[in-house]
């Protein structure tokens, strides 16, 4: 016994939305061909837009691999963020290769976090001024961020930095490695 196909009840409305389209575009060009002129009046906005990349301490840590960045112009931001950061110190290649070769305590997790962070903004991957929700990451507001919600990344630079010296504990490390991790790889 051979079985009926089933017939596609869209499959008439789908053939004929197809062929208004290429009526129209048909109906366009003969008119084009025509009038033989064409006159736009208008104005076009783009804004404005900030595209960022990732900047996981995977990337910095191959940063010779895949050479977007030369050592002198990462030595550069290193040591802007040197003179700018209590938790950071390395100055040169070699001490940022040993933070993001480090993975130990809360601490060295955090640093390992923080440093690409830095870098990211520094080298433009990552925008300062885009408003990121840590809400999820810091429920209790540990950070101490006005708006935990809406929070642009250098207020959450600035409240990380507030915390040095203050003796986190393990979890509030962890809450702090997270905020950054998440920034680094744009889940917030």
């Amino acid at each position: 016994m051979m079985r009926r196909r089933k017939r596609n009840p869209f499959a008439k409305a789908g053939i004929l939305c197809l062929s208004v389209i290429i009526a129209l575009g048909v109906l366009n060009v003969g008119y084009a061909m025509w009038s033989e002129s064409l006159t736009i009046d208008g104005s076009i906005s783009t804004g404005e837009w900030f595209h960022e990349e990732d900047s996981t301490h995977g990337f910095w840590k191959n940063f010779n691999s895949h050479r977007s960045y030369t050592e002198e112009e990462i030595e550069a931001w290193l040591v802007i963020i040197d003179d700018n950061s209590l938790w950071l110190g390395p100055r040169d290649i070699a001490g940022m290769l040993v933070i993001l070769n480090n993975n130990g305590p809360h601490y060295n997790k955090f640093i390992l976090q923080y440093l690409p962070l830095r870098l990211g903004v520094e080298s433009g991957r990552l925008d300062p001024s885009r408003l990121r929700d840590c809400s999820g990451l810091d429920p209790s507001n540990y950070l101490g961020l006005a708006d935990n919600t809406a929070s642009s990344l250098t207020e959450i630079i600035s409240a990380i930095e507030s915390k040095c010296g203050t003796l986190p504990s393990d979890y509030q490390f962890e809450i702090m490695k997270n905020v950054c991790e998440y920034i680094i790889k744009l889940w917030i």
